[in-house]
């Protein structure tokens, strides 16, 4: 059973999986080989290619922090991609004051920066000032001007805030809830593989990764563990009155249904199998 990560993005509209194998940083979207036993660990637009068994074990991703006094609430995967290439260089471009937009950025060696630079750039060289990874968030603190790259799991500083993210349809912040929902657009998945037939040992293993006690330890490791439980939301962004009068006050479960009609076994994907089976359980 080998063990690696999938990063889930859906900031591209014609990929919306890739795998990276972190041993020969080699990166593919097309179901190719990736090591020497000829597992196949593709994940693309947003269908599972493995010829083998996937289990997710933890997800994490990427947030874009700006000063808290930006009148920008949101932007888009594109506009993203445009302000780290240059493209974009002020923020009235972003529907905010005219002022000079100054993109900084951990280092693309960094979990977050190798993710971003991947999902995001598609692997082109982002155009933006390259800070140590713990100084993105203080940087952003400090300059109005500023917008960053962090992960997930940073810690984010007095008078920072994070922008809402689409990519294409409603613009979702980096919330436990819609993370751990994979609603929110730059998100990857740690999973461990199987083969087809697995050994009872591997097996166990594999779905050992998916109870109570090791998801407790995936959180104090400092990822978003899969646990299913309710959360406090709060409604989209732009949303009408009778919306945010409905979803006011109102408890979550961050599930994450989707299909898999690829699948030689379960309908459902991965995760999505293992969230209905926590249903089950929290209903009893």
């Amino acid at each position: 059973m080998a063990f690696r990560w999938l990063s889930r993005s859906r900031a591209r509209d014609r990929v919306g999986h890739r795998c990276v194998d972190r041993r020969r940083g080699r990166t593919r979207d097309d179901g190719a080989r990736s090591d020497d036993t000829g597992d196949r660990c593709g994940l693309v637009a947003g269908r599972s290619a493995l010829t083998g068994q996937e289990f997710v074990l933890a997800v994490d991703g990427i947030a874009v922090p700006v000063h808290a006094s930006s009148t920008v609430r949101q932007l888009s995967a594109d506009q993203l991609r445009s302000v780290y290439s240059k493209r974009m260089t002020n923020w009235r471009q972003l529907g905010g004051p005219d002022r000079p937009l100054r993109a900084v950025l951990g280092s693309a060696r960094s979990a977050a920066g190798e993710f971003f630079v991947d999902a995001v750039l598609d692997g082109a060289p982002p155009a933006a000032r390259v800070l140590r990874c713990g100084e993105v968030a203080s940087e952003v603190a400090r300059a109005a001007s500023a917008i960053g790259i962090i992960s997930l799991r940073s810690r984010v500083p007095r008078g920072v805030r994070s922008l809402a993210v689409s990519d294409g349809v409603v613009a979702v912040l980096p919330t436990r809830v819609d993370v751990l929902s994979e609603d929110h657009p730059l998100l990857r998945r740690y999973n461990p593989l199987g083969g087809q037939v697995m050994s009872a040992l591997g097996r166990s293993l594999a779905l050992y990764s998916s109870i109570r006690a090791a998801q407790s330890a995936v959180e104090r490791a400092g990822h978003f563990a899969v646990m299913l439980r309710p959360a406090p939301t709060s409604p989209p962004i732009v949303a009408s009155d009778a919306c945010r009068r409905l979803i006011n006050g109102a408890e979550r479960l961050p599930l994450s249904l989707r299909f898999n009609h690829d699948a030689t076994g379960s309908l459902f994907e991965s995760l999505a199998e293992h969230d209905l089976d926590r249903v089950v359980a929290l209903m009893r």
